[in-house]
């Protein structure tokens, strides 16, 4: 009863952002925040100014790199919901990202 926005990119885009993703420092987990389009600099700027102090990003274009300490509801990151006006996003850990790549590619 509610649309529901789906958006894909290709093993190409995900073989290249995945490349890009360095080791995890230890007591980290890497996730890609993807958007369905670049959101701009300014959305950029807006999500940092929302990270916690065990929050590390790194825009990559159509996703951002989000590297957190501790668990992922420790972060102010995890309780962002989507809101008239912001990108449209879903979030997978880096690890997942892997396992589709080495699984399909």
């Amino acid at each position: 009863g509610y649309p529901v926005t789906c958006f894909v990119r290709s093993m190409d885009e995900l073989r290249a952002l995945i490349a890009d993703v360095p080791e995890a420092p230890d007591g980290s987990k890497h996730e890609i925040i993807f958007y369905k389009t670049d959101p701009g600099t300014g959305a950029h700027a807006a999500l940092a100014e929302t990270a916690g102090p065990n929050d590390t990003l790194r825009p990559m274009g159509r996703a951002t790199l989000w590297t957190h300490i501790g668990g992922l509801s420790e972060s102010p990151l995890a309780a962002l919901t989507p809101r008239p006006g912001a990108p449209v996003t879903t979030v997978r850990t880096a690890a997942t990202i892997q396992r589709i790549v080495d699984r399909f590619a």
